[in-house]
């Protein structure tokens, strides 16, 4: 063995890839025998993959197979020829598809693969298949190269989700694991229960899934599982349990602080849930661990987007969506973006395409409803939720969702009352929202109270208390509403209706014919009046009139607003106005990243 080869090896081995990469050029392989100056040429090309130049990496594989063939046909044994080289000429062309995979080149790196034969195809092989048609939406073939992963690898867990989001059944999955026999008995508990888990999940089952998942947490060993608390976690966001989600999904973060998976789901429900704070951490915390993962850039998005900073939202999950094209949350968010800007085309192209990948997902149908009603397309938003419904199984949500694209069409508003009393039953208070507001359109108003009044029983609702201060405003019992503003304001202190209802009740008694509040004001002075009668006189009159400038902080209108008013300081409604110190952070970036535009 030459002396060069052996320095060049011994760095190789070392890790030193730079220093091999450089050293490579200056070696002269024609004192080399052909088997040294190949695996020299495998050491650099390797060097340059790990060195992430792909391109250069390449080029040195294409030329490597070259010389594998020109070294094939000179020698009789070819398997003399692979015992001493570093890689044989199938973990050439796997590496051929890492370096195409790194590149974006999909077609490349399946053809790469392909053209190793099928006897000689392993289960890496198989799987990077797999990944690789299901990417391309060639759903058989993918079926049929994860089949022979799980055959010989029954705990490849990636593979069984793989494969019931292709639509295998669970027995078909757990025969297949069992033919091999390679499943360790003492495994099999959390085995079953787990692809029942997610056969639950990705089959739209999510209170069967969430039932499973707290089987699973109630032993003892899996008790704070990450990936309990996040399966559990995200059923219950898919299922629109976004407080439940939120709570599972922050704990399985703080478990494990470096975990990115589901977390672009966490940061849409702080976004639903208009949790400015706590979705500008969450952002910060995910972009601070790593800015090379899709999660980072839809959490950071989606807090741009709760800001109304529109531009900014729609570059971070543009880049989201170049690093994980798949990625559910950065499609929903820019569908979302463009939803809110009108631009109902594009938003409705990426809505279909977060269908098409994760069909488990209502968000999607919701936004492709709410396109076409924005377009004016009333009858496809039926038929569009109409759809959803068979999908989910007439889920309340899709109930609710069917609802409410017919109560845009005038002709049909009498369907959607049976459809939104029997998501309603369930205690979903969309639809509880939605039945109130069509029984005060109808002019149904006492029936609305007790509905409002019934649900209140089992649920509390700030919306609810403010809907129902808003009805019993109309209907002229100002005390009584008074008072379910106050509730609806003590749940949310940026409730902007309930506010509103409160300075109507200041105004209407600051009128003329104001009397609700006025009554109980004449009460309290009564022991004044008797002193000074005059002069109660004239404050009745100036209250009543609405002219003197201090009257309304007077009467218990006004000390009932001022009690449950916002602070000067505070923002009331989420004013957003000023960059907060997760968009200070970026501002220079943006300068560079979109700036110009």
């Amino acid at each position: 063995m030459h002396e060069v080869y052996q320095a060049m090896e011994q760095m190789f081995s070392c890790g030193l890839y730079s220093s091999y990469s450089s050293a490579f050029q200056y070696i002269d392989t024609s004192n080399l025998t052909k088997i040294e100056a190949l695996n020299l040429n495998i050491y650099q090309a390797t060097s340059l993959k790990n060195l992430q130049d792909f391109h250069r990496a390449e080029s040195v594989y294409h030329n490597v197979l070259q010389l594998m063939k020109q070294l094939t046909a000179k020698q009789k044994s070819r398997s003399e020829n692979n015992e001493s080289l570093y890689q044989n000429e199938n973990e050439i062309k796997y590496s051929l598809y890492e370096c195409y995979v790194a590149l974006g080149q999909t077609n490349a790196a399946i053809n790469q693969l392909q053209n190793i034969p099928p006897k000689h195809r392993d289960k890496k092989v198989y799987h990077a298949l797999g990944s690789l048609y299901s990417k391309t939406g060639l759903d058989h073939p993918a079926s049929a190269a994860y089949k022979e992963v799980l055959k010989e690898c029954p705990l490849a867990l990636d593979a069984i989700v793989a494969l019931l989001k292709l639509g295998m059944s669970t027995k078909e999955i757990q025969d297949i694991a069992a033919s091999g026999g390679k499943l360790p008995t003492s495994e099999s508990t959390w085995y079953h229960s787990y692809i029942n888990t997610q056969a639950t999940l990705y089959g739209k089952d999510f209170k069967a899934c969430v039932k499973e998942c707290r089987n699973l947490e109630d032993k003892q060993e899996f008790q704070g599982c990450v990936d309990v608390l996040l399966t559990c976690g995200l059923a219950h966001a898919y299922a629109g349990e976004y407080e439940e989600a939120r709570i599972l999904l922050q704990r399985a973060y703080s478990n494990d602080n470096f975990l990115f998976q589901g977390m672009d789901t966490l940061a849409s429900i702080l976004y639903r849930t208009n949790k400015v704070a706590e979705l500008e951490s969450h952002s910060a915390k995910l972009m601070n661990t790593s800015d090379q993962r899709a999660e980072s850039w839809v959490a950071i998005g989606y807090y741009c987007h709760l800001n109304k900073n529109f531009k900014r939202a729609v570059y971070f999950a543009h880049k989201a969506c170049q690093i994980d094209p798949r990625n559910i949350e950065a499609l929903l968010l820019k569908g979302n973006i463009f939803l809110d800007l009108k631009k109902y085309r594009d938003a409705t192209n990426h809505f279909r395409e977060a269908l098409q990948l994760a069909p488990y997902r209502l968000e999607a149908h919701q936004g492709i409803v709410e396109c076409y009603i924005g377009s004016q397309r009333h009858r496809e938003a039926a038929n569009a939720a109409t759809e959803a419904c068979k999908q989910f199984n007439n889920s309340p949500r899709a109930l609710t969702l069917y609802a409410t694209a017919l109560l845009k069409e005038p002709l049909v508003i009498g369907r959607a009352k049976p459809l939104l009393e029997r998501a309603a039953e369930t205690g979903y208070l969309p639809a509880v929202y939605l039945l109130v507001d069509l029984l005060e359109r109808e002019g149904a108003q006492e029936k609305a109270v007790a509905y409002i009044k019934k649900n209140l029983e089992h649920e509390t609702s700030g919306r609810l208390y403010q809907m129902l201060g808003d009805l019993l405003l109309k209907q002229g019992k100002e005390a009584e509403a008074m008072e379910q503003f106050s509730l609806a304001l003590s749940m949310n202190p940026q409730d902007d209706l309930a506010l509103a209802g409160l300075q109507r009740i200041e105004a209407a008694n600051d009128g003329v014919g104001g009397v609700g509040l006025e009554a109980s004001y004449d009460l309290e002075m009564t022991e004044v009046a008797s002193n000074n009668e005059s002069s109660m006189v004239g404050v009745v009159v100036s209250g009543g009139g609405g002219g003197s400038e201090g009257s309304g902080g007077g009467i218990p209108g006004g000390r009932g607003r001022g009690i449950v008013s916002p602070s000067p300081g505070s923002r009331v409604g989420g004013d957003l106005g000023e960059d907060s110190e997760t968009e200070a952070v970026w501002s220079d970036g943006d300068l560079n990243i979109i700036g110009g535009s």
